[in-house]
């Protein structure tokens, strides 16, 4: 395919669907090659997990927590990281003063 042809709309059409169908296909490759696998471990006798053990189950990450950049003026004890749902007393400041510039943890 000679891509030098296309627009830059059909081009990102084109990535479009590309990055839509790759998960489909390696999910479908992923299959197969299991199907496979447990094909030949049945032939010889066993059954796949006799051979490579039970699959291990993936683990989510955990970020440490973010340290606090933004503190309530009225409570400093209520702090926010900037990250996640903003807090309503860090959103009645913006709304009154137009930014956090006032929250700011020196």
């Amino acid at each position: 395919m000679d891509l030098s042809t296309l627009s830059i709309t059909e081009l990102q059409a084109l990535q479009n669907e590309v990055a839509a169908e790759l998960p489909k296909r390696k999910a479908a490759e992923r299959a197969q090659a299991i199907d496979e696998l447990h094909a030949i471990a049945q032939s010889r006798g066993f059954a796949l997990h006799e051979l490579v053990g039970s699959p291990i189950k993936a683990t989510k990450a955990t970020r440490a927590p973010a340290p606090a950049q933004y503190a309530n003026p009225s409570d400093p004890s209520q702090t926010w990281s900037g990250r996640g749902r903003l807090p309503a007393w860090a959103a009645a400041h913006k709304s009154a003063h137009g930014s956090f510039d006032g929250l700011r943890i020196q």
